[in-house]
């Protein structure tokens, strides 16, 4: 009895190693024929296979030649396990633009995940994290850089395609978008209501693969950028439309927001003219894109001094809380990483808008905080790091105790003091 026992042991373990086996041998092959096929667009680098397991997340940093190659090329990496695989994989790289859904993490389909950034926004690849949910697996990372994006890679190893998948949907029926033209018309009416001192319409046409670029020449201001798409007749989902830009150091993004699948905006404010140019993917092949570019002046409350790089970022800070100053800073501080503590005179009864923002290297985050008697505000970039801003009111004091804290890799600051109001007569009075 303990013989067959020990035998039927035996044969399990030798069966489940079989198995391993075949799963690697597999997913050898399907990393062999990718690579092939990538390999014929650019410079490919297929990565040392490494075990990824539940509970210790994988992080994997790509070749420096990938990253380091013509301003407008693209790097595409492709994660694969075994088909019977799950795990999620998120781009957390450089912070080039603030935190947006695309840099969430994407869920495996097949045991496999893609993912494509051109321009500045390929840095976000610098480092990936694996994350498991299956309880263990081999990954293979294989990594190329193109001047254009690559094919996907289902279209390389067609069984790893799930085929489509059913969206989440609820008991009632979505709503079709208004027309085309309602739809514009409300854009060019909320632009103005904001403020938009220039408008301009156009419309380009997306590639067989639903993507495109947009040049344009931007003058000192912020500007927001609207895409529109209109759903194609035989797609089962509203869509997935993305616009990503691409700015030199004259121009800061404010926001990046993907709408309800047909549309997608941004905001930026730039210092000085500049050439930005905007990709979009995700629209129905072929078709009509919309775009609606409208314009604003910068705050009047800039300083020259800062330059061009530096009066765009301390704008987006501002544009991107909604505040408005008019008259030069009160006062205004330069600074290296690491805490700071900034004594500034103010005036009893004069309200305050302290903002800081990076201007120089990496920013991995800043905070501030203003202490005035016994009330502080304070207030953080988040994962972005490119600024933040605090508001307050000083009563009877004549002193605010300003504090940043920064973090980041050779990062000069740039803070800013404005008086922006006054409190009523007697109001300075109470405490």
């Amino acid at each position: 009895m303990k013989i067959r026992l020990a035998s039927a042991l035996c044969g399990c373990a030798l069966f489940q190693l079989l198995q391993i086996g075949d799963a690697r041998a597999d997913l050898g092959e399907d990393a062999a024929r990718l690579s092939h096929a990538w390999g014929e667009h650019g410079i490919l680098r297929r990565l040392p296979a490494r075990m990824g397991e539940r509970g210790a997340p994988s992080v994997i940093f790509l070749p420096i030649e990938l990253l380091s190659g013509p301003q407008s090329s693209c790097v595409s990496v492709a994660v694969m396990a075994p088909t019977s695989t799950h795990f999620t994989l998120r781009a957390a790289g450089n912070a080039y633009l603030p935190d947006s859904p695309e840099d969430w993490p994407q869920a495996s389909l097949a045991g496999l995940v893609q993912i494509t950034r051109c321009g500045s926004r390929k840095s976000r690849l610098s480092a990936l994290v694996v994350e498991m949910r299956s309880p263990r697996a081999v990954l293979e990372v294989i990594a190329v850089e193109s001047q254009q994006p690559v094919p996907p890679a289902v279209e390389v190893l067609p069984q790893r395609d799930p085929g489509p998948i059913a969206p989440f949907t609820g008991l009632s029926i979505p709503a079709q978008p208004a027309p085309i033209a309602d739809r514009l018309a409300a854009i060019e009416a909320k632009a103005r209501r904001a403020g938009s001192e220039e408008l301009e319409r156009e419309f380009s046409t997306s590639s067989p693969r639903g993507a495109g670029l947009v040049r344009h020449a931007l003058e000192a201001g912020c500007h927001r950028l609207d895409v529109l798409v209109e759903p194609a007749e035989k797609r089962a989902a509203l869509g997935d439309l993305a616009l990503m830009p691409e700015l030199d150091a004259t121009a800061s993004l404010v926001s990046l927001e993907r709408g309800d699948g047909l549309s997608a905006a941004l905001t930026l404010c730039a210092g000085e003219r500049t050439n930005a140019t905007f990709r979009y993917a995700g629209a129905p092949p072929e078709s009509r894109i919309w775009l609606v570019l409208s314009h604003f002046p910068l705050p009047l409350g800039l300083l020259d001094g800062w330059g061009s790089g530096g009066k765009a970022r301390m704008a987006a800070v501002l544009y991107r809380h909604g505040v408005r100053v008019s008259r030069p800073p009160v006062e205004q501080a330069l600074g290296v990483e690491g805490p700071t503590l900034m004594p500034m005179p103010v005036e009893p009864g004069a309200c305050y808008v302290a903002a800081i923002t990076a201007v120089q290297g990496q920013a991995f985050g800043l905070a501030l905080a203003a202490r005035v008697g016994s009330s502080e505000v304070q207030n953080h970039s988040g994962a972005s790091g490119d600024g933040t801003l605090v508001s307050f009111c000083a009563r009877g004091q004549e002193t605010a105790l300003i504090e940043s804290d920064s973090r980041g890799a050779g990062l000069n600051w740039l803070l800013a003091l404005w008086e922006t109001s006054r409190l009523p007569l007697g109001e300075e009075l109470r405490h």
